[in-house]
């Protein structure tokens, strides 16, 4: 429970990037807004980046991975700071 409300306060840039790594933070954002808002978030992020969302948790870090290799030269802790 204070991990998640620790993570909350990170997607939201409330505590200092020094305690969190974006990219991890961008999987539990991503997999909340799939949870919560589903395809109306899943499509926006397909659009922006040209690579499909995947529908499970498992296959989020292959995801922020091609859109870092796609966008970043491989660089997820940016994706993760874009997402």
């Amino acid at each position: 429970e204070d991990q998640f409300a620790a993570q909350k306060l990170a997607m939201c840039n409330e505590i200092g990037e020094a305690s969190y790594m974006s990219s991890v933070i961008a999987e539990e954002l991503i997999a909340l807004l799939n949870y919560t808002h589903g395809d109306k978030f899943m499509s926006k992020l397909e659009d922006r980046y040209s690579i499909a969302v995947p529908q499970t948790r498992e296959g989020i870090p292959e995801y922020i991975e091609g859109v870092a290799n796609k966008t970043t030269s491989g660089d997820i802790e940016t994706v993760g700071k874009r997402i």
